[in-house]
């Protein structure tokens, strides 16, 4: 997805149709918004928030995978960031 679109929406607080690009089991269950919601803090660029999990957005012109997600990379960002890391948190 255009980076310039996503950055729009973001800014705007559009809904965005996710074009997927990270693969997870069946089993996960991934809520995008909430991602988004809890990384995201006052004053901080659009472009920071995705980076996160995407990358060099700043310098990208689309999204992608940068890199595979594993529980314990999940498991590690949850911890960094206050989040539940109980298993249904993540997992149907």
């Amino acid at each position: 997805m255009e980076i310039a679109k996503v950055r729009d929406a973001f800014d705007n607080g559009n809904p965005i149709d996710w074009i997927r690009v990270h693969r997870l089991p069946d089993t996960v269950r991934f809520v995008h918004s909430a991602h988004i919601k809890a990384l995201s803090k006052p004053g901080m660029p659009t472009a920071q928030v995705c980076s996160t999990c995407h990358g060099d957005i700043p310098n990208a012109k689309t999204v992608g995978q940068v890199r595979s997600l594993k529980m314990g990379d999940c498991v590690a960002c949850h911890r960094q960031n206050s989040a539940p890391t109980d298993c249904t948190t993540c997992h149907k």
